[in-house]
């Protein structure tokens, strides 16, 4: 396997600002730790968001993605066919996203939801992620 190095980008979903950028020189196994709160359109408050994984980052290592979305708003949110899940483009900008959960059910006011999940990086290059649903 040829190990190159990575760069990943984490964006927020809900605000889609670039939150941080990892080049693989860092050697923390924290790469992105944001703690909130990010409010979207709909009203979903994101907090808790950290990205984590072996440093340097190479072809074959996984990735873990954290985060937790209120719902802040004033009534039930359906959350639809995809449910809350880590929106991912890989190096060649195909959609990779992953950690779908809660589909097709609905997120009751001021209720919290907290996900945790993993990808391996099968391919060298640039990562974006971000939370989404």
């Amino acid at each position: 396997m040829n190990k190159k190095n990575f760069t990943i980008f984490i964006i927020s979903g809900l605000a889609l600002m670039v939150l941080f950028i990892l080049s693989s020189l860092v050697k923390a196994e924290t790469f992105c730790l944001f703690e909130g709160p990010d409010t979207s359109e709909d009203l979903l408050r994101l907090t808790n968001l950290s990205v984590t994984g072996p440093s340097p980052l190479k072809e074959g290592d996984t990735i873990t993605v954290k985060f937790s979305l209120q719902n802040f708003g004033q009534e039930d949110l359906n959350l639809g066919q995809r449910g809350i899940f880590v929106a991912a483009l890989d190096p060649d900008n195909l959609d990779t996203s992953f950690g779908f959960t809660r589909a097709n059910t609905t997120l009751k006011v001021g209720e919290t939801v907290s996900i945790e999940v993993s990808r391996i990086l099968d391919k060298p290059g640039t990562w974006v992620v971000w939370p989404s649903y």
